[in-house]
Formats: structure tokens, C-alpha cells, sequence
């Protein structure tokens, strides 16, 4: 936010084709694209240090022709660099301003290629909330954003087999699990790590009918979770997030799929996790927590922790690729 909100910077950016991706996978991986980047990357700002992130802002060519990069959430800094990329890009010769008709870098596994098409997809915003949970006071700056992925048979596991008005229903555990592991997690500040399923331990969710027009289901969803982790890695102290849950939502029976969804996780994190910067904020702290349907023409975005979702229907990679 404090980078691409930048006028200069969302006018410069014009004279861009802009990419994003997670740098751990391209980091990693010895897929074509992968190995692509990390030929680039090696004469970036942190090449020639073995095992240390590639995270950053990079500039090249569509030939893999590193022009210019930097690790900074400074709108000046950032400005600076992207300027001289393009003056490196001018510089270039014509042929490597393109990329060679027999380059290969298509990869053999993206994450994106198991979004279900037709399950439910949530875009998810957590963020700081006020010491006192004074509705009246501004929250923090701080914000973080996530999806979160259920096939369309999971989706379905929301409610009861044959749902009527006062009808209760437990949430399968795997699913709650998904939720309380993967995704009530401390991201605000960016990444974090998840919890194991012995840290959550006695979450629970699960689901009301409250009307039922055709085949029209309401529900209202209620819950707790709570995941405690007693501090894994040198950095990391005893940590956790508890939260209450309340929401709502429509599934049609006709048409096999949320049509509504909104539901909000309030509560408390305490401690801190290796990445996730807490180490000069409070030890504890009001967090929050939304959840909504992702619109129909959001890109395929692969929840942070995908590659925890043990579940057939999301595509493994093929043994010896590190991600």
C-alpha cells in the first residue's frame, strides 16, 4: 500500500507488463519458469547468497534479462529502481528484448490449476482491530488478504443432507480444521506460519437453517477456534489465535453452490511466529477476520497455505520439485 498508491508509482507502472507471484515456489522449484527466475534473480539484490530469499521487486526482460530490483516499501526507493530498469531496457539490443521462439518455460504445476471451479471460494481480509474494540476508533493500517478454497462436495458438507428451518449442523472437523490451521492465522503483518491439527484442537463450527424458499437455503454459522503453538523455531515464541465466529449465507440446491456467504472471526492472538514481525508489537492484541464469496471474475489466487491442503482434489507436484 505505501508503494503502489503511489501516483508516480501507478503511472510508471504503465510502461510495465506487471507479474505477481509467491517467491517461494520460484525460489525453489525446478520447474522451467522456476529456474527462469532464479537465473534472473542470482543478479538481483540478495544474488549470491545460497538459501536466502529472492523476495523483491524486480525488473527484466521477456528474454530473463535482469535489469534492475530492490526489497523496499519505499515509494522513493522503489520509483528509483524502476527508472533505471527502464533506461536499462533502452539500452538493450533488439533481440533480447524478446523471448526465443524455443524458450520453454511453461510449468509442469501451478497451485491455480486445482481452484474449483465450482466449490466455494472465499476472499478473506484479516487486520488489527483497536486495543479496546471501540467500534468508533479507526483500525490499524494494517491488513493482510488471503483465499480460501472448499471443492464443491465440501462446499455442500455446510449443511444438512435434506435442510429444514431449525436444523443444526455441525461442520465436518476436516473443514473447521482447514479453517482454524491454514487460515485463523496472525498474517496481518504478512506471512506467518499455520498450526498443526493438535493445535486446534476443539474448534468447532457449524451451521443453522433458518429459511428455506425452494431451493433456497439460509443458514446462520456460529463457532469458536482456537489454536495454540508452543513456539516453533529459534525466533518464534508461544503463540496463538482464539476467535469467535458469527455469519450467514445462501446455498442453492438448484444450482449446487454458495450464492451468498459473509462471515466474521473475532478475537485475540497473542506471541509471535518466526515471519510474521511481531517482535516489537504487543505481546497480544484484538484481531479480525472476513470472510466473502471471491467475485466471479477474481484470478485464480491459491490460498498462502495451499500446499497443507491434504486433499485429492488439489494437484500435488511431481516427486523432487521443492516446493
Amino acid at each position: 500500500m505505501s508503494v503502489w498508491s503511489d501516483p508516480r508509482l501507478i503511472q510508471i507502472a504503465k510502461r510495465f507488463v506487471p507479474a505477481a507471484d509467491e517467491v517461494w515456489r520460484l525460489q525453489q522449484g525446478p520447474d522451467p519458469e522456476c529456474v527462469f527466475f532464479q537465473q534472473m534473480a542470482e543478479h538481483g539484490h540478495y544474488g549470491g547468497s545460497p538459501g536466502t530469499t529472492r523476495q523483491g521487486i524486480y525488473v527484466c526482460s521477456p528474454s530473463g534479462k535482469f535489469l534492475a530490483s530492490i526489497n523496499s516499501n519505499s515509494a522513493d526507493r522503489v520509483l528509483a529502481m524502476l527508472e533505471r530498469g527502464l533506461k536499462a531496457w533502452d539500452q538493450l539490443p533488439a533481440e533480447e528484448k524478446r523471448l526465443s521462439a524455443q524458450s520453454e518455460i511453461k510449468p509442469k504445476h501451478r497451485w491455480e490449476d486445482s481452484f474449483p471451479k465450482s466449490g466455494l471460494v472465499l476472499s478473506m481480509i484479516t487486520r488489527d482491530l483497536p486495543a479496546d474494540c471501540d467500534p468508533s476508533q479507526p483500525c490499524s493500517v494494517k491488513w493482510n488478504q488471503d483465499r480460501v478454497w472448499f471443492s464443491k462436495g465440501e462446499a455442500r458438507q455446510w449443511l444438512p443432507a435434506e435442510p429444514k428451518p431449525g436444523d443444526k449442523h455441525p461442520l465436518p472437523q476436516e473443514l473447521v480444521s482447514r479453517l482454524a490451521r491454514l487460515h485463523l492465522v496472525d498474517t496481518v503483518n504478512g506471512q506467518t506460519s499455520p498450526f498443526l491439527t493438535g493445535d486446534v484442537a476443539g474448534s468447532q463450527i457449524a451451521t443453522e437453517i433458518v429459511e428455506r424458499a425452494g431451493g433456497r437455503v439460509k443458514m446462520k454459522i456460529t463457532g469458536t477456534t482456537k489454536g495454540e503453538s508452543p513456539g516453533r523455531g529459534r525466533r518464534a515464541s508461544a503463540n496463538g489465535v482464539e476467535t469467535h465466529i458469527l455469519g450467514h449465507a445462501t446455498y442453492d440446491l438448484d444450482k449446487e453452490a454458495f450464492v451468498e456467504f459473509q462471515m466474521v472471526a473475532l478475537g485475540s492472538r497473542r506471541g509471535r511466529t518466526e515471519l510474521n514481525g511481531r517482535r516489537r508489537d504487543p505481546e497480544s492484541g484484538p484481531v479480525g477476520f472476513v470472510f466473502e464469496l471471491a467475485p466471479a471474475d477474481a484470478p485464480p489466487v491459491a490460498p498462502a497455505f495451499i500446499r497443507y491442503y491434504d486433499v485429492p482434489w488439489v494437484a500435488r507436484p511431481e516427486r523432487g520439485n521443492r516446493e
